[in-house]
């Protein structure tokens, strides 16, 4: 590796996957499920916008607009490819000796345009080693991005290395069955840092919401029936749930929390923060589950273990100023947890409580809150 690497021309792996035709050379596919796709169905969709519930479902919902669509032509069955003599960046980045990029959503690799000079190459790996590395480090993402990727190799192909991120997660690898010791962490979180590895394998992953796989019943049931196995159930555990985030996150999410703490707790909710406790205990928090409410983020995503025909609840703003796309936060965009909720079954509502938010937080219109919880059209408390 004593030449400068290049990143052109890119290989686009996508309509070559989806059709079956050649992969490039030192590129195969190893694994591919022939398990059917199914997308999965809310099992009601509802938003309170602007002092009313609207059900989504509705057709009139959608005179002024474009229905989301479902994109089952773009969903690709879980499969895994090897990469021969790659370069891999902690962001996914996957470069070939021959100097080609790949780009693939199913695969969540990522583009790197500049030329890899050989001090950029940090470390070396033989062997096989899979990777489940992303951008993505918020916990909930955790869960959604890499959980899957994981579950695929490790059920598949037991003997590889894991090549992980260099921060935590131990007691989640565990959860699976993944001791330590099977785990290469990258040595670091830089993003223009690359590892050589012999023999890289790249499993599909759960994608941006429409795209790939998120929706897929069938995968997603696995993967939490895998992840979730021999943890009994504890039926004195609350059944109205206030998922917080964490007491000392001020930047994100409602600035007004305790207001909306002390409401909830008012009519039955428990508040909770998830990560004050080991996974185990989380996954029984849920499954006991049968309404949950959050505030829209990463720690909302934690609720795809609770069972189909739960109720979750998720208060969002309207808009966001600098922080990332609109409309992720209007009813009409499938934002992550919406889709999470259709591929598990369960009845979803969307809460817009607050307007004109400055980077990730936001003030919440708690008389807002508090009518669209007692006007709920499926209230059960």
């Amino acid at each position: 590796m004593a030449k400068q690497l290049t990143t052109a021309p890119k290989i686009v792996l996508a309509d070559k996957f989806l059709s079956g035709k050649n992969l490039p050379t030192g590129i195969q596919l190893e694994y591919v499920s022939h398990d059917p796709i199914e997308a999965g169905r809310l099992a009601s969709d509802v938003a309170y916008v602007n002092g009313k519930w609207l059900d989504l479902e509705a057709a009139r919902y959608w005179r002024f607009g474009k229905r989301p669509r479902d994109r089952r032509d773009l969903m690709a069955p879980e499969a895994v490819i090897s990469v021969k003599e790659a370069l891999v960046s902690p962001d996914n980045q996957i470069v070939t000796l021959a100097g080609k990029t790949i780009l693939s959503p199913f695969f969540g690799s990522r583009t790197f345009s500049e030329p890899i000079p050989p001090t950029s190459v940090i470390a070396e790996y033989s062997g096989t080693l899979g990777t489940t590395l992303t951008r993505a480090r918020a916990y909930g993402h955790w869960l959604l991005h890499r959980l899957p990727r994981l579950t695929t190799l490790h059920e598949h192909f037991p003997d590889a290395t894991i090549l992980n991120t260099p921060w935590g997660d131990s007691s989640l690898l565990a959860r699976l069955g993944i001791r330590e010791e099977g785990v290469q962490r990258y040595p670091t979180s830089e993003r223009d840092q690359f590892v050589y590895v012999e023999n890289l394998l790249v499993p599909t992953h759960l994608s941006r919401p429409g795209l790939v796989r998120v929706q897929d019943k069938n995968r997603m049931e696995r993967m939490v029936s895998s992840f979730t196995a021999g943890i009994p159930d504890d039926p004195t555990l609350p059944e109205l749930l206030y998922v917080a985030r964490r007491p000392d996150e001020k930047r994100s999410g409602a600035s007004n929390k305790e207001e909306l703490e002390e409401y909830l707790n008012s009519i039955g909710f428990t508040t909770w923060h998830p990560t004050d406790h080991p996974i185990d205990r989380q996954i029984q928090h849920f499954r006991a589950a049968r309404v949950v409410v959050s505030e829209i983020g990463s720690q909302a995503l934690t609720s795809m273990f609770v069972g189909p025909d739960t109720t979750v609840i998720i208060l969002t703003p309207e808009k966001s100023k600098g922080w990332g796309s609109q409309r992720q936060f209007q009813p009409k965009w499938r934002q992550w947890q919406r889709v999470v909720c259709e591929a598990r079954g369960q009845h979803y509502a969307q809460i817009v409580a607050a307007t004109d938010t400055a980077y990730r937080s936001f003030d919440l219109d708690m008389p807002a809150v508090r009518h669209a919880l007692e006007t709920y059209p499926l209230r059960t408390w």
